[in-house]
This record gives C-alpha cells, sequence and structure tokens, in this order.
C-alpha cells in the first residue's frame, strides 16, 4: 500500500511538473513599452502563434527548451524578412503559479530598430492556457 501511495505521489508530481513547463497558451506582453497579445501553441518545444499588437496580427514560429527555459522566435510582421524582429528570452516562476518571461529582441531598422539601437527588452505574463 505504501508503495501504491508513493507511485501516486511521484506522477501527480511529474504531470505537475510537466504542465508547468508548457508556455502555450495567451500571453501578455510589453516589448519596448508596448503591449501586445502572444498566443502560442507549443508541440514539444517547436511554437507556432500569433503576436496581436493594435489591429496587427503576426505570425510566429520559434522554438522552446523545458530544460533550460530559453525561448527564441521570430515575429514576421511583413514580406520581407528584413522587418522580423528576433525575440529571446527565458521562462520563470515566483513563488505562485505565474509563469513569466523576460528577454530582448533585435529589430532593424526596417522594423522599427535604429542603427545605433537594434536591441530592445520584453516581457510577459501568462494570462491564460
Amino acid at each position: 500500500m505504501k508503495i501504491y501511495i508513493l507511485i501516486c505521489i511521484i506522477v501527480t508530481y511529474l504531470s505537475l511538473v510537466s504542465a508547468a513547463d508548457s508556455i502555450g497558451g495567451k500571453w501578455g506582453v510589453n516589448a519596448n513599452g508596448h503591449n501586445a497579445l502572444l498566443v502560442i501553441e507549443d508541440r514539444n518545444g517547436i511554437l507556432n502563434g500569433t503576436y496581436i499588437y493594435e489591429d496587427a496580427k503576426n505570425d510566429i514560429i520559434g522554438t522552446y527548451s523545458s530544460s533550460s527555459g530559453v525561448i527564441s522566435f521570430i515575429r514576421i510582421n511583413g514580406d520581407r524578412p528584413s522587418t522580423y524582429q528576433f525575440y529571446t528570452g527565458y521562462l520563470f516562476r515566483d513563488n505562485t503559479p505565474n509563469q513569466y518571461m523576460a528577454g530582448s529582441f533585435t529589430a532593424l531598422p526596417p522594423s522599427g530598430g535604429e542603427v545605433n539601437r537594434p536591441l530592445f527588452g520584453w516581457f510577459a505574463k501568462k494570462t491564460s492556457k
């Protein structure tokens, strides 16, 4: 009976850990002072989704490593690759079930950056699954 209880505890713990490592869902984003919504679909670390800023909806593609907590994705905001934005960040939690991400993104001059300042900061809080 003790072994059965121990196995139940371990299985429950592992399911909670793997569920917490999923970054799929809706995220409220602040990228260089601009608020947006990021909707991520996570398929075993392969990411697809939508970045919604004002009236624009841009596709995203990227990767997420649950072992390192690193997320990398490209915001495809136009037909030309020079207008894409490249995001890298880290998943983290506080003492609550909340999930957060923070990092930096590169925006070349055609996508809002400047020659002397192509790197910007961003952070996000998960709002729903």
